[in-house]
């Protein structure tokens, strides 16, 4: 007999336990059950598998699919000269996935992210989770010249401190698209979850937000604005994932390039000088400073999985605790995840 889970009553036929009525009047009951042990209160779904006697099989480290990586990669360098010296680098790229997006961890997560469709692979052919499109990294040193001020203490103080800086600015990460929330779940069905339907014109993020100053905006969010309150915006837009009809794979790929995390940049500086007194005492001196420029950096949203994750807010503060693209917070203070910070380190060595 062919199933066909487009079809409700089908649908709701691999729903059915293997001992209920449903069962037994399609010809799917105790006597169609896989073997004689087999527990009456699996569905018909269960007791059609390959290996009906697991409910998980684990994939670990198979050859489930296929990568590409194509980019333009441009280096520029220059030399030590005059005390200045720098190395920068600048790539576009684009990453592609079929298949499984990576490798388990085993004991911990069975699952890489699948294709929308896993028995259509050939047409999921989709971005990867690790494409970056654009990023430019630059690390460059100067070195202050011998001074001549007619003062040899001051000349001996302020001569030859080196600066150096390593700056890194890059696209976000792509965001994963919502997962299908259709009842009954293609997990119960064929074992095989699948993603939400993008719903063509609707922004991807909120186009009803709360910006620094306590303004309600109609305009569509900026994840990397800085303008927005991370306590009382909820950073995605539920109306832009609509659910696949029932027994049907999802259209959307799993990652759109439009639909990306906040950036990120990495901007670190730090200056030194060692003070040679004698031939084996010395004096080292350093300060590094990492985000120089206090950016704010938030965690990607939460809830990503689920456009319909229902909204909740704290009574007392009006902060959000729950939602589709609610952004991290911790009572009623947003966490920056990476603030500036400074160290400074004094070394003797003799």
């Amino acid at each position: 007999m062919r199933l066909v889970i487009t079809n409700a009553a089908d649908r709701t036929l691999l729903t059915s336990l293997v001992n209920s009525t449903t069962a037994a009047n399609r010809g799917f009951g105790n006597v169609g059950a896989p073997y004689a042990l087999f527990p009456r209160g699996q569905t018909v779904a269960q007791a059609l598998r390959p290996f009906p006697q697991f409910s998980t099989i684990a994939n670990y480290w198979p050859p489930l699919g296929k990568t590409w990586y194509d980019s333009l990669q441009v280096k520029a360098t220059k030399r030590l000269s005059h005390g200045l010296s720098f190395t920068s680098t600048f790539t576009y790229s684009r990453s592609l996935i079929m298949g499984g997006e990576r490798e388990a961890n085993f004991g911990t997560d069975a699952t890489g992210s699948p294709s929308a469709d896993v028995f259509n692979r050939p047409n999921s052919k989709h971005l990867s989770g690790f494409d970056i499109p654009f990023q430019f990294i630059l690390s460059a040193q100067y070195q202050s010249p011998q001074m001549h001020l007619g003062n040899g203490i001051a000349n001996y103080i302020l001569s030859d401190w080196t600066l150096s800086t390593l700056l890194q600015y890059q696209s976000g990460l792509p965001l994963t698209v919502p997962s299908a929330q259709t009842s009954p779940n293609l997990s119960a069905l064929v074992f095989q979850s699948t993603v939400a339907n993008r719903v063509p014109g609707q922004p991807l993020f909120n186009n009803n937000w709360i910006d620094n100053t306590g303004k309600v905006r109609t305009d569509e969010l900026d994840l990397n604005c800085h303008c927005y309150d991370p306590q009382r915006t909820l950073a995605l837009n539920p109306n832009a994932w609509a659910n696949p009809p029932a027994g049907q794979f999802g259209a959307s790929p799993l990652y759109y390039t439009d639909y990306r995390s906040q950036r990120r940049p990495i901007e670190n500086l730090s200056f030194g000088r060692n003070f040679r007194f004698t031939e084996h005492v010395n004096l080292n001196i350093r300060a590094e400073f990492s985000n120089i420029l206090n950016r704010a950096f938030w965690n990607d949203p939460s809830g990503l999985t689920n456009a319909a994750t229902a909204v909740a807010k704290d009574p007392g503060t009006g902060v959000y605790t729950s939602g589709f693209g609610q952004l991290p917070v911790a009572s009623s203070t947003a966490v920056n995840t990476s603030s500036r910070g400074g160290t400074i380190v004094g070394r003797v060595t003799f």
